[in-house]
């Protein structure tokens, strides 16, 4: 079994720049884990606790990550295909073949996941095409029996 560290964990340090992604990587390090995982959030301007989609960043994090000797994922919120596309184009970039992800919470859960499951078999060839897994999970107001669900309905 992996252990790895999400990046929420240190939200507030990561927020408020008393932390930074390598320092993230350095601190999963002293923890003695097997990895990273990164939420990148909706944000779409800065990539959240990652901090940018920079091609020469994305270089510098995956060297700290392999010299780590450790697995990354990213993960974020919500099933937009576009957005997802971004942030699928990342994972390939920066070495993670998991994308975990929920779908954003909303007052009607069967609309989101209904949207959901949509948004997930448009965005099943993208996966392939980049060998990038889509990790769907429940959040706050979902069900496994929701999840599993979408999933049926995806059928990937």
């Amino acid at each position: 079994m992996l252990l790895g560290l999400e990046t929420f964990s240190y939200h507030l340090a990561l927020g408020r720049s008393q932390m930074d992604i390598f320092g993230f990587i350095e601190r999963t390090r002293e923890l003695g884990l097997d990895g990273v995982q990164v939420n990148i959030g909706p944000a779409r301007n800065t990539f959240g606790h990652l901090g940018s989609d920079d091609p020469g960043f994305i270089r510098e994090v995956c060297a700290a990550v392999e010299s780590a000797g450790f697995f990354i994922e990213i993960d974020t919120r919500g099933t937009d295909y576009d957005f997802l596309t971004r942030v699928l184009k990342l994972c390939s970039a920066i070495g993670a073949d998991v994308l975990r992800l929920y779908a954003a919470p909303e007052p009607d859960v069967s609309e989101v996941l209904q949207r959901a499951a949509t948004d997930l078999v448009r965005i099943v060839p993208v996966c392939a095409d980049l060998g990038v897994r889509i990790a769907f999970e429940n959040h706050e107001h979902e069900t496994s029996e929701d999840i599993l669900g979408v999933v049926r309905q995806v059928d990937s």
